[in-house]
């Protein structure tokens, strides 16, 4: 699926009343970690971690450490179809990356940071520049956390 991405004079066409296989977490649980987060001095994506228990995580099989060059982990990835592999535990109906570590919308850090495959990599946080990432959006609004392009 390719990545949609806009700039920030355009409006998103997210649709914000989508449905979700999520629960939502109460609002006021939610703004005080945000806040907490932000006083710690960590970055944006180190609160959230929506991205890696949202979505199915492919990449290219010579990306894994078992081939000259690969730095991801063979034993945290499995065989997936045309030359591909993914992280285990995002190909789950309830995904959740096998690397990520800690809680969802709070605080989280990925075991394999260094290591992780390209898509992981390529994966923008929504408006870290100056360009919205739909999916980044989409993920956090299914985990009841507020767009990135609302801060």
């Amino acid at each position: 699926m390719p990545w949609k991405f806009w700039k920030k004079s355009e409006k998103s066409n997210f649709d914000v009343g989508a449905k979700s296989n999520k629960a939502a977490p109460d609002s006021e649980v939610i703004l005080p970690i945000v806040s907490l987060c932000k006083e710690e001095n960590t970055s944006a994506c180190q609160c959230c971690g929506a991205c890696c228990a949202f979505y199915l995580v492919s990449f290219p099989a010579h990306e894994t450490d078992d081939i000259a060059g690969g730095s991801v982990p063979v034993g945290m990835s499995g065989i997936s179809k045309n030359s591909l592999r993914f992280m285990k535990g995002t190909e789950t109906k309830t995904p959740r990356c096998v690397a990520l570590r800690g809680f969802v919308g709070t605080k989280v850090t990925c075991a394999i940071y260094e290591n992780r495959p390209s898509t992981c990599r390529k994966f923008m946080r929504s408006w870290e520049h100056t360009d919205g990432n739909y999916l980044c959006d989409k993920a956090r609004m299914s985990f009841g956390l507020q767009e990135f392009s609302q801060y």
